[in-house]
């Protein structure tokens, strides 16, 4: 029993390395947050197919988009999107929306250093080339 548990510890420990961006720092700094927006949205970010024929990004973009509108705009106070133009799931809007709200009550100063920080760190194998 007790090989187990310390089996499982040891794949747990390899999967985070493997997991792990290369970007990675010992410390992040604020001022990096105006050059990194400018950045963000146009990395070669996997796409992940929904029903319907619609697409997302990885949840790490959303993440990034969430902590992004807090520091630019404050806190979400819009409708949580439903429907697009066409008539399908505004799966897209939705995830957008989702990141937003999850960090209802962040400051902007908090929500720029947790920016630059998950920019950093956000695995590779959420982009197709990563290009940061």
């Amino acid at each position: 029993m007790l090989k187990e548990e310390e089996a499982k510890k040891v794949a747990a420990a390899a999967k985070s390395a493997a997991d792990r961006s290369p970007h990675a720092k010992e410390s992040y700094d604020v001022a990096e947050f105006p050059a990194l927006i400018e950045k963000y949205e146009k990395l070669n970010w996997k796409i992940i197919s929904k029903p319907g024929g619609a697409t997302v990004k990885p949840d790490d973009f959303y993440t990034l988009y969430g902590f992004h509108m807090v520091a630019v705009n404050g806190e979400n106070t819009a409708e949580r999107p439903m429907w697009t133009e066409k008539g399908g799931l505004d799966f897209e809007g939705r995830a957008k929306w989702d990141a937003w709200a999850a960090v209802k009550g962040m400051k902007p100063e908090k929500a720029k250093l947790e920016f630059v920080r998950a920019y950093y760190e956000f695995p590779v194998k959420a982009l197709y080339t990563d290009t940061r």
